[in-house]
């Protein structure tokens, strides 16, 4: 591949064996992958890439993923995957970050530095739909609480939010549900939505996609 400049080529191992030669780049301090090949890696029955919405769906199992280039994020199965670093686009190939890609495949990834070396091994682990993966009651909640917090923002302002609250939910400091976090008066209330009744108003779709992405 004719990698930007700055780009590093890295190698791939997956379960003891190397794979994607020359395929896998660093990129922006981030190791991409090519989304074609890598889904082939890992078995894909469907891999399809539609030139007018610049979107590519990949299906393995009971796990379909849609990945377009023109949204931050992946839907796969009902579950939402945030792209902090984005896609590229290299040559007409489509190439996603390995973490990501990896999550898709339920495969564990780690770095040798030494070797400079992404190593992928099979887990037995496999994928788990957002029916399944949610509870329904943090989600419930906690798209209430983006939504009347951050409504009329956008979806890395919503996102903010909502880490706000889990962040709050793994604290010693805090109640440790969502629910409890949202409406503790422990020191008076905590978000004005709960004072203000917005906090019951339906959210709207990107509001429960960024809930989704936090959860």
């Amino acid at each position: 591949y004719d990698f930007p400049d700055g780009a590093a080529s890295v190698s791939v191992s997956f379960n003891g064996r190397r794979v994607l030669e020359d395929e896998a780049a660093i990129i922006d301090d981030v190791t991409y992958v090519p989304l074609r090949s890598f889904s082939e890696l890992m078995g894909a029955e469907k891999i399809e890439w539609d030139p007018q919405s610049r979107t590519a769906t990949v299906k393995k199992y009971n796990m379909t993923a849609t990945i377009s280039q023109n949204t931050p994020y992946i839907e796969a199965s009902g579950r939402y995957f945030y792209l902090s670093n984005p896609l590229k686009n290299i040559n007409d190939r489509i190439f996603l970050p390995v973490r990501i890609a990896s999550k898709l495949f339920c495969v564990d990834v780690d770095w040798n530095a030494n070797s400079r070396t992404v190593v992928l091994k099979s887990t037995n682990r496999s994928f788990v739909s957002g029916s399944e993966y949610y509870n329904s009651d943090d989600l419930y909640w906690l798209s209430r609480i983006i939504n009347a917090e951050a409504g009329g923002e956008s979806l890395i302002g919503k996102i903010a939010v909502g880490n706000v609250v889990i962040n709050r939910k793994n604290s010693r400091s805090f109640p440790n549900s969502i629910y409890g976090v949202i409406f503790d008066r422990k020191h008076g209330t905590q978000f004005s939505p709960v004072s203000y009744g917005t906090i019951y108003n339906t959210p709207s779709l990107e509001s429960t996609i960024a809930a989704k992405i936090c959860l």
